[in-house]
């Protein structure tokens, strides 16, 4: 057992690049870090058993990764209930949480931002289903086209970049939106058609989409944002608010501040007996209905505060 940082490493992040990338960089991050452990995964979910076992063990736990290698970690650590800080070395395609959160993308800068930044309590969202299973998610989890283009995309061969924008390109024409049951907070389910529901924990999700620009990880709060059936023209409109920030104004699409949500399918409707839906970059399939709920300060990790936000209210 040792008492150093230890950094919980992907090799197959960044399309299979980060283990060269490591070794590229090993010196200067090691100069900024100090002394340091490094392990590297061997398979999904491998991240999140090092962080259960490490997590009461060590004081700084570092994820080199994408999304889903960050948010394995920040699994593990809360499942352990250990102390140990997270930092976050971002290598992978989309690297969301990470952005966001200010972190650089150049390992030794990354490196640098980790030895100089204060751990903040940082929340998670947590997903369960009527089957008994859940998980916690750092930075997003989604239903509809965001979920069926992450599926599409990992049965391409993963989700670089180039992959995920023709599975998108590919999904958008073709989708059609999803019969669902929806309550947010303490309103009452109802029936809703949507082309994609997403629920994040920061601004980003999709690779660089500022989804949720008044997200803040430490606030006790998710950002739910639905979205509605929208023709071709409405939808290129939607992209291009997106990019000035300025989708709300949108009638289709609605932005809601919650602490819980509960999602069901609509059988009688047309909806599938599962739910297919993307967490932190994963696929993953529900059975019956889901509710997700947030984990208000379950990990402390190295970053920035959230800017100011700049909130529009409830629609």
């Amino acid at each position: 057992m040792s008492g150093l940082p230890l950094v919980i490493a992907n090799p197959k992040a960044g399309g299979g690049t980060s283990r060269d990338r490591w070794w590229a960089a090993s010196g200067p991050v090691t100069e900024r870090l100090g002394p340091h452990d490094l392990v590297w995964t061997e398979a999904p979910g491998h991240a999140e058993r090092i962080a259960r076992a490490e997590g009461s063990a060590r004081s700084l736990l570092i994820a080199y990764g994408g999304d889903g290698t960050a948010s394995e970690v920040a699994r593990g650590l809360a499942v352990s209930k250990g102390s140990a800080e997270l930092g976050l070395l971002p290598s992978g395609t989309g690297n969301d949480f990470a952005a966001a959160s200010g972190i650089p993308a150049r390992l030794p800068e990354a490196a640098r931002f980790l030895s100089r930044t204060a751990a903040r309590a940082t929340d998670l969202g947590r997903v369960e289903d009527g089957a008994g299973a859940s998980r916690f998610f750092l930075n997003s989890f989604s239903l509809g086209l965001a979920a069926s283009v992450a599926e599409r995309a990992a049965a391409g061969g993963g989700l670089g970049r180039a992959t995920y924008a023709a599975a998108a390109a590919r999904e958008v024409v073709a989708f059609q939106p999803v019969p669902l049951r929806v309550g947010l907070n303490e309103r009452p389910a109802r029936p809703r058609t949507l082309l994609n529901l997403t629920v994040l924990n920061s601004r980003r999700f999709g690779a660089g989409i500022p989804l949720a620009p008044p997200a803040d990880p430490g606030d006790g709060e998710l950002d739910a944002v639905l979205i509605g059936p929208l023709g071709p023209v409405a939808l290129m409109d939607a992209v291009f608010r997106l990019t000035r920030e300025a989708h709300f104004g949108r009638r289709e699409i609605e932005h809601h501040r919650i602490t819980r949500a509960t999602i069901g399918s609509l059988p009688g409707a047309g909806g599938a007996p599962e739910l297919l839906a993307e967490v932190d970059g994963e696929v993953v399939r529900w059975r019956k209905a889901l509710t997700i709920s947030v984990a208000p300060g379950a990990v402390r990790i190295r970053r920035k505060e959230a800017r100011p936000p700049d909130r529009n209210p409830d629609a």
